[in-house]
């Protein structure tokens, strides 16, 4: 019998919710000026790298934005978008395309994780798939294209994964990590530079989700319709600094920088921080920021295939993914 426990990793939404409207009451504007953006992102990772660099390389202030960037966790990132409290969001895939089911007027706008170098990363001891058996693995949650993932690895290596091990649900990568280190789960997925710093405390990697899934987008840039409808010109800016970041982490040039940059946002080694140069950079992101399909429509596949979608087909797709707003 599959086993849930939920003890360890799990702050109240409400909570969190009022910290992030508790950080700033102020929404963007398509005035002229300077505009103040409330962004999330669901954890501090090499995935949002471009961010980073956007902030600490000024393209943002460049384009007259004042971002207050803050982690939410990836379970309430959609609520919050709806609810208000934040601008624009890198959300969960699965999340949204479940308020998507349920009406929610958002719409993936550009910047995607949509060739995520994800590794399934298993304890000290544990050398294989196969030796997970009985152990807990950690996981966003329940019903999750990163569950999905999962499950997809320990069938490959011979598990069910539905009786062989049991769940344990809750929180984004940072906190899955603190659980690996303290013993509290036995394997989870990870990116990098997590999956090097767990490596190089003796931990191994199990399977890697790109050779499962070449195109797999598990965030994206969302807003709400009627907010980028407002506020297009912030939007667009927002997506131009993005993509002036993206250029400026690709070019060979800047790679030393690069990596100290997201040592500084992520507390990463060096060697942490050139291997996740090597696994994100020019393979991580689409160039043009804008929001590319193949990965959204692999998502509501898997998310059909586990009976979670009722009416939405990966038909539906293109009515919440649009590149309108990208800078061409």
């Amino acid at each position: 019998m599959q086993k849930h426990n939920r003890a360890f990793l799990k702050m109240g939404a409400g909570v969190i919710a009022s910290i992030v409207i508790g950080i700033s009451s102020m929404s963007a504007s398509a005035g002229e000026g300077m505009a103040t953006v409330r962004y999330a992102i669901p954890s501090y990772g090499a995935a949002f790298w471009p961010n980073y660099v956007a902030d600490k390389k000024d393209f943002y202030s460049q384009q007259s934005l004042d971002v207050k960037t803050m982690q939410i966790d990836p379970n309430i990132t959609v609520t919050s978008l709806i609810g208000g409290s934040i601008d624009i969001a890198f959300a969960d895939s699965t999340q949204l395309v479940y308020a998507i089911q349920k009406k929610s007027d958002l719409v993936a706008v550009g910047l995607s994780t949509d060739r995520h170098p994800y590794s399934l990363i298993g304890g000290q001891h544990i050398t294989s798939i196969s030796q997970l058996k009985g152990k807990k693995i950690g996981a966003v949650s329940e019903i999750d294209v990163f569950t999905y993932v999962t499950k997809k690895m320990l069938r490959n290596g011979g598990l069910d994964p539905d009786k062989d091990v049991q769940w344990v649900i809750g929180g984004n990568q940072n906190r899955r990590m603190a659980a690996m280190t303290a013993g509290l789960i036995d394997a989870g997925l990870f990116t990098p530079p997590s999956d090097s710093r767990l490596a190089g405390q003796g931990f191994h990697r199990l399977a890697f989700a790109p050779d499962l899934f070449p195109h797999l987008m598990l965030s994206t840039q969302t807003v709400r319709r009627d907010w980028a409808e407002k506020n297009g010109d912030v939007l667009r800016r927002m997506l131009r600094a993005q993509v002036n970041a993206l250029h400026w982490l690709y070019d060979p040039a800047n790679a030393t920088e690069a990596q100290r940059i997201l040592m500084n946002a992520t507390g990463a080694k060096q060697s942490d921080a050139q291997e996740a140069y090597d696994a994100f950079v020019k393979p991580h992101a689409w160039l043009d920021g804008c929001v590319h399909r193949e990965g959204l429509v692999t998502v509501v596949k898997m998310l059909r295939e586990m009976k979670q979608l009722p009416t939405l087909t990966e038909a539906d797709v293109p009515k919440f993914s649009d590149p309108e707003w990208c800078p061409k």
